[in-house]
């Protein structure tokens, strides 16, 4: 019979180095954390009415009511902030929900204003904040001949950034699931723009939806927002761990520089 013991002996000393790892990883992200926990941004006094937020979608039918109530809360919350609806030519629902408006609501909406009316129109949820808003809904629409080199929302974004950003204003993506903003942000850009910022990461708070367990699991984001991306963004002022394409709000000017020159 062999005797096992020396080979799990072995293996047992050589776990716990493995463990002694984990463990002093971990340890360094606790502290880079609890660090980062205690950075506060700045506000300045004055708010930033030169951004837009653009909600890039699908507009799917799995996706429609998020949407709208994407549309809602953050319609609710910046009455006065323009807000665009990025979806692609071949979106499923785009000929369906296609209404032409004839009445001056039409102020509201431009060009492509039908998708999102109708939308409006056949949700189940109420949206009585879309007619108090301030500033317009615009729906871009991807066409199909577009850069075939660049797929999903990568493209659609490249579209919006080679046909609607203006140098000087400053554009926030928002997903069209599980997010609320917060409106100190406006307060916040102001402030660093003056220092020569021209990039952030608003914090992510998680919407509620059907599902509890995905919006506890959610707060996981918001965790590491107000903890290791704070001490990198914030105190070392580098993104080293990345900037997440949630509510990522950039100015106009790098937008245009940076582009999208490669299949994403």
């Amino acid at each position: 019979m062999i005797d096992l013991t020396p080979i799990l002996s072995l293996v047992v000393d050589q776990l716990k180095y493995l463990a002694y790892f984990c463990w002093a990883a971990y340890s360094v992200f606790v502290v880079i954390g609890l660090v980062g926990y205690r950075y506060k941004a700045k506000s300045g006094n004055t708010k930033c009415h030169n951004i837009e937020f653009v909600i890039p979608t699908v507009a799917s039918k799995t996706v429609i009511n998020s949407l709208l109530e994407c549309i809602e809360q953050t319609s609710n919350r910046f009455p006065d902030i323009p807000l665009s609806i990025l979806v692609d030519q071949n979106t499923k629902l785009l000929d369906e929900l296609w209404l032409p408006l004839t009445s001056s609501s039409t102020e509201m909406n431009h060009s492509r204003s039908g998708l999102l009316f109708a939308m409006l129109l056949s949700s189940p949820i109420p949206l009585p904040c879309i007619s108090k808003r301030i500033s317009p809904i615009k729906v871009v629409v991807v066409p199909n001949h577009y850069r075939q080199d660049l797929i999903g929302k990568g493209r659609a974004m490249s579209y919006f950034i080679e046909t609607r950003i203006e140098k000087d204003k400053w554009y926030s993506f928002i997903d069209d699931d599980n997010i609320i903003l917060d409106s100190s942000m406006l307060y916040e850009i102001p402030y660093y723009e003056k220092m020569g910022y021209v990039a952030c990461n608003p914090i992510i708070v998680p919407r509620e939806g059907k599902s509890k367990i995905a919006y506890i699991m959610d707060y996981i984001r918001r965790f590491d927002d107000v903890t290791i991306f704070r001490f990198f963004t914030g105190i070392c002022k580098k993104p080293v761990l990345g900037l997440h394409g949630e509510v990522l709000t950039v100015k106009g000017s790098i937008l245009k520089e940076i582009g999208y020159h490669r299949r994403h």
